[in-house]
């Protein structure tokens, strides 16, 4: 199973294009917010879509995906419990501490955010504690990046590749 993760895409519609052009065999594309407009005009070229508001996103009007998109989704692909969210909630630009401890609260055993434009990828073993909680399994973390306006100059998105018991995560540059 291969998922597409993008966000902050910020009025770049024409880089996801580009991102699933290049990957043309993906299972499901994750949008994390902050950028439905772009996604709504290359809706046409995309399959799989799950995605969530950003904050940028509510100011948005006249959005055809706007009134269905939630912020936060948990979905599941093969035996992964998957957590999306743009992060804006869980103050994610001061850490990922809040949004992991609600990840593993949840069930999760992948969160996906967006918001700090930062691709990040970062494993927190069984018996850590986060927050107030003591895992009881694993949790994997992982932002794309962003499509929009990047950080340090490049646009970035995720690659994920569920094989069987492993869970693959790549970042990709634009």
């Amino acid at each position: 199973m291969k998922l597409i993760v993008i966000s902050d895409t910020h009025g770049r519609p024409s880089r996801i294009l580009e991102v699933i052009g290049r990957h043309p065999s993906y299972d499901a594309l994750i949008f994390l917010g902050d950028g439905l407009r772009d996604i709504d005009y290359v809706s046409d070229e995309i399959h799989g879509l799950y995605a969530v508001i950003g904050n940028c996103d509510v100011l948005s009007s006249n959005l055809s995906l706007k009134n269905s998109v939630r912020e936060e989704l948990f979905l599941k692909f093969c035996e992964y419990n998957i957590m999306i969210t743009h992060g804006h909630k869980y103050g994610v630009k001061r850490g990922i501490e809040a949004a992991a401890e609600a990840a593993i609260l949840k069930g999760a055993d992948l969160l996906l955010y967006g918001h700090t434009h930062t691709p990040t990828e970062k494993y927190i073993p069984e018996g850590e504690t986060v927050g107030n909680v003591i895992l009881s399994k694993p949790l994997r973390i992982f932002n794309p990046g962003s499509l929009g306006e990047m950080r340090d100059g490049e646009a970035t998105f995720g690659v994920i590749e569920i094989r069987g018991n492993s869970i693959l995560m790549s970042h990709g540059r634009i």
